[in-house]
Protein backbone atom coordinates (compact mmCIF):
# COMPACT_ATOMS: atom_id res chain seq x y z
CA UNK A 1 0.00 0.00 0.00
CA UNK A 2 0.74 3.96 -0.60
CA UNK A 3 1.35 4.20 3.25
CA UNK A 4 3.70 1.77 3.88
CA UNK A 5 5.93 2.98 0.90
CA UNK A 6 5.61 6.29 2.22
CA UNK A 7 6.79 5.05 5.84
CA UNK A 8 9.90 2.95 4.17
CA UNK A 9 10.45 5.97 2.09
CA UNK A 10 10.57 8.63 5.21
CA UNK A 11 12.58 6.63 7.03
CA UNK A 12 15.45 5.84 4.03
CA UNK A 13 15.59 9.16 3.85
CA UNK A 14 16.08 10.28 7.57
CA UNK A 15 18.67 7.54 7.71
CA UNK A 16 20.71 9.03 4.56
CA UNK A 17 20.38 12.79 5.75
CA UNK A 18 21.91 11.87 9.35
CA UNK A 19 24.61 9.90 7.69
CA UNK A 20 24.68 13.05 5.63
CA UNK A 21 25.49 14.94 8.45
CA UNK A 22 27.40 13.04 10.61
CA UNK A 23 29.74 12.85 7.85
CA UNK A 24 29.75 16.59 6.85
CA UNK A 25 29.98 17.06 10.66
CA UNK A 26 27.26 19.15 10.69
CA UNK A 27 27.09 22.31 13.73
CA UNK A 28 24.54 21.99 16.37
CA UNK A 29 22.64 24.90 14.58
CA UNK A 30 22.02 22.67 11.09
CA UNK A 31 21.13 19.41 13.63
CA UNK A 32 18.47 21.48 15.03
CA UNK A 33 16.91 22.46 11.76
CA UNK A 34 16.74 18.79 10.78
CA UNK A 35 15.24 17.97 14.08
CA UNK A 36 12.69 20.16 13.45
CA UNK A 37 12.25 19.24 10.12
CA UNK A 38 12.13 15.85 11.52
CA UNK A 39 10.00 16.89 13.38
CA UNK A 40 7.00 17.89 10.96
CA UNK A 41 7.26 15.11 9.07
CA UNK A 42 6.78 13.08 11.38
CA UNK A 43 3.63 15.08 12.14
CA UNK A 44 2.45 14.50 8.80
CA UNK A 45 2.95 10.89 9.05
CA UNK A 46 1.51 10.35 12.22
CA UNK A 47 -2.25 9.02 11.62
CA UNK A 48 0.14 6.71 9.13
CA UNK A 49 2.37 5.82 12.09
CA UNK A 50 2.20 3.30 14.98
CA UNK A 51 4.21 4.38 18.27
CA UNK A 52 7.01 1.49 17.31
CA UNK A 53 7.40 3.04 14.12
CA UNK A 54 7.76 6.05 15.18
CA UNK A 55 10.51 5.08 17.96
CA UNK A 56 12.20 3.44 14.45
CA UNK A 57 11.94 6.28 12.44
CA UNK A 58 13.77 8.80 15.70
CA UNK A 59 16.38 6.07 16.75
CA UNK A 60 19.00 6.55 14.03
CA UNK A 61 18.63 10.67 15.08
CA UNK A 62 18.28 10.24 18.80
CA UNK A 63 21.78 8.07 18.71
CA UNK A 64 23.11 11.12 16.63
CA UNK A 65 22.01 13.26 19.09
CA UNK A 66 23.19 11.66 22.08
CA UNK A 67 26.85 11.09 20.55
CA UNK A 68 26.89 14.97 19.95
CA UNK A 69 25.59 15.50 23.14
CA UNK A 70 28.37 13.02 24.82
CA UNK A 71 31.18 15.33 23.20
CA UNK A 72 29.18 18.12 24.71
CA UNK A 73 29.08 17.08 27.95
CA UNK A 74 32.28 15.75 28.12
CA UNK A 75 34.13 19.23 27.24
CA UNK A 76 32.06 21.08 30.00
CA UNK A 77 29.39 22.83 27.33
CA UNK A 78 26.52 22.30 28.84
CA UNK A 79 24.50 24.95 27.61
CA UNK A 80 25.19 23.59 24.16
CA UNK A 81 23.72 20.30 25.73
CA UNK A 82 20.75 21.68 26.59
CA UNK A 83 19.81 23.59 24.07
CA UNK A 84 20.17 20.53 21.54
CA UNK A 85 18.56 18.05 23.80
CA UNK A 86 15.25 20.80 24.08
CA UNK A 87 15.10 20.48 20.26
CA UNK A 88 15.14 16.42 20.67
CA UNK A 89 12.74 16.59 23.02
CA UNK A 90 9.98 18.71 21.33
CA UNK A 91 10.58 16.41 18.07
CA UNK A 92 11.45 13.21 18.72
CA UNK A 93 10.31 10.14 20.67
CA UNK A 94 11.03 10.05 24.35
CA UNK A 95 14.07 8.58 25.47
CA UNK A 96 14.59 7.91 29.14
CA UNK A 97 18.67 8.41 28.94
CA UNK A 98 19.03 11.20 26.96
CA UNK A 99 16.15 13.02 29.02
CA UNK A 100 18.33 12.40 32.26
CA UNK A 101 20.98 13.89 30.72
CA UNK A 102 19.35 16.83 29.77
CA UNK A 103 18.08 16.93 33.35
CA UNK A 104 21.92 16.83 34.76
CA UNK A 105 23.42 19.00 32.07
CA UNK A 106 20.22 21.71 32.78
CA UNK A 107 21.67 22.11 36.66
CA UNK A 108 25.20 22.30 35.79
CA UNK A 109 24.52 25.14 33.69
CA UNK A 110 22.91 26.90 37.01
CA UNK A 111 25.84 25.26 39.31
CA UNK A 112 27.83 28.93 38.95
CA UNK A 113 24.61 30.86 39.83
CA UNK A 114 24.03 28.70 43.13
CA UNK A 115 27.44 29.57 44.37
CA UNK A 116 26.59 33.35 43.65
CA UNK A 117 24.10 32.44 45.50
CA UNK A 118 26.02 30.76 48.40
CA UNK A 119 23.62 27.72 48.29
CA UNK A 120 26.41 25.60 48.32
CA UNK A 121 24.75 22.52 49.65
CA UNK A 122 22.19 22.59 46.75
CA UNK A 123 25.08 22.88 44.61
CA UNK A 124 26.51 19.95 46.30
CA UNK A 125 23.08 18.05 45.48
CA UNK A 126 23.39 19.07 41.41
CA UNK A 127 26.80 17.70 41.37
CA UNK A 128 26.85 14.56 42.97
CA UNK A 129 23.32 14.01 41.02
CA UNK A 130 25.81 14.93 37.52
CA UNK A 131 28.04 12.67 38.85
CA UNK A 132 25.41 9.51 39.16
CA UNK A 133 24.49 10.28 36.19
CA UNK A 134 27.51 11.44 33.70
CA UNK A 135 30.13 9.55 35.61
CA UNK A 136 33.36 10.87 36.65
CA UNK A 137 34.06 13.65 34.58
CA UNK A 138 36.95 16.01 34.77
CA UNK A 139 34.78 19.20 34.07
CA UNK A 140 32.57 17.97 37.12
CA UNK A 141 35.93 17.00 39.07
CA UNK A 142 36.79 20.73 38.78
CA UNK A 143 33.27 21.98 39.56
CA UNK A 144 33.84 20.12 43.09
CA UNK A 145 36.91 21.37 43.49
CA UNK A 146 35.85 25.01 43.22
CA UNK A 147 32.78 24.29 45.17
CA UNK A 148 35.28 23.35 48.33
CA UNK A 149 37.04 26.48 47.41
CA UNK A 150 34.13 29.21 47.24
CA UNK A 151 32.46 27.79 50.82
CA UNK A 152 35.94 27.82 52.47
CA UNK A 153 35.84 31.17 51.40
CA UNK A 154 32.75 32.45 52.43
CA UNK A 155 31.47 30.61 55.13
CA UNK A 156 34.19 31.90 57.89
CA UNK A 157 33.73 35.21 56.50
CA UNK A 158 30.09 35.34 56.72
CA UNK A 159 30.22 33.74 60.38
CA UNK A 160 32.78 36.29 61.77
CA UNK A 161 29.65 39.14 59.71
CA UNK A 162 27.38 38.00 61.81
CA UNK A 163 28.96 37.66 65.01
CA UNK A 164 29.84 41.56 64.43
CA UNK A 165 26.63 42.17 64.03
CA UNK A 166 25.49 40.33 66.91
CA UNK A 167 27.60 42.19 69.00
CA UNK A 168 26.68 45.60 67.44
CA UNK A 169 30.05 45.74 65.47
CA UNK A 170 27.78 47.15 62.57
CA UNK A 171 30.59 48.75 60.84
CA UNK A 172 33.19 45.70 61.29
CA UNK A 173 30.29 43.38 60.44
CA UNK A 174 29.05 45.64 57.18
CA UNK A 175 32.89 45.37 56.07
CA UNK A 176 32.55 41.78 56.46
CA UNK A 177 29.42 40.97 54.51
CA UNK A 178 30.57 42.74 51.20
CA UNK A 179 33.45 40.89 51.71
CA UNK A 180 31.41 37.75 51.12
CA UNK A 181 29.39 39.59 48.64
CA UNK A 182 32.64 39.93 46.67
CA UNK A 183 33.54 36.51 46.86
CA UNK A 184 29.59 35.42 46.18
CA UNK A 185 27.91 38.57 44.58
CA UNK A 186 24.23 37.01 44.63
CA UNK A 187 25.08 35.47 48.15
CA UNK A 188 21.69 35.36 49.44
CA UNK A 189 22.25 35.84 53.38
CA UNK A 190 24.60 38.54 53.64
CA UNK A 191 22.34 40.65 50.51
CA UNK A 192 19.58 40.14 53.49
CA UNK A 193 21.82 41.00 56.20
CA UNK A 194 23.03 44.05 54.70
CA UNK A 195 19.88 45.33 53.84
CA UNK A 196 18.53 45.21 57.34
CA UNK A 197 22.14 47.12 58.50
CA UNK A 198 22.00 49.50 55.69
CA UNK A 199 18.24 50.20 57.21
CA UNK A 200 18.75 50.15 60.38
CA UNK A 201 21.86 53.19 60.21
CA UNK A 202 18.92 55.32 58.03
CA UNK A 203 17.18 55.03 61.02
CA UNK A 204 19.63 55.29 63.45
CA UNK A 205 20.86 58.65 61.37
CA UNK A 206 17.63 59.71 61.37
CA UNK A 207 16.72 59.61 65.05
CA UNK A 208 20.42 61.71 66.10
CA UNK A 209 18.93 63.96 63.22
CA UNK A 210 15.95 64.23 65.35
CA UNK A 211 17.87 65.11 68.58
CA UNK A 212 20.00 67.72 66.85
CA UNK A 213 16.67 69.31 65.83
CA UNK A 214 15.80 68.82 69.47
CA UNK A 215 18.66 70.41 70.43
CA UNK A 216 18.45 73.01 68.31
CA UNK A 217 14.96 74.20 69.66
CA UNK A 218 16.32 74.29 73.63
CA UNK A 219 14.34 70.77 74.06
CA UNK A 220 17.59 69.17 75.73
CA UNK A 221 15.99 66.29 77.81
CA UNK A 222 13.71 65.09 75.01
CA UNK A 223 17.44 65.12 72.64
CA UNK A 224 19.15 63.42 75.25
CA UNK A 225 16.48 60.73 76.00
CA UNK A 226 17.04 59.80 72.08
CA UNK A 227 20.83 59.74 72.47
CA UNK A 228 20.80 57.58 75.30
CA UNK A 229 18.52 55.20 73.86
CA UNK A 230 20.88 55.24 70.49
CA UNK A 231 23.75 54.17 73.31
CA UNK A 232 22.30 51.68 74.76
CA UNK A 233 21.26 50.12 71.56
Amino acid sequence: PRSRELKRAALDLARVRIEILRKAGASDGALASFLIEHGLMKRRLLNEMTAMEQRDLDGELNRFVGERVDDHVRDGRFRSAVKLLERRRENLTPDAELDGIEESARGLVGADALLDRGDFDRAEAVLEAAKKRLGRLDVIADAEKNLRSRREQVEPVLAAAEAALVDGRLEEGKEGLLEVLALAPDHSVARRRLRAVNEAARERWGRLLEARRLMDRGKYDDAMDILLAIDAE
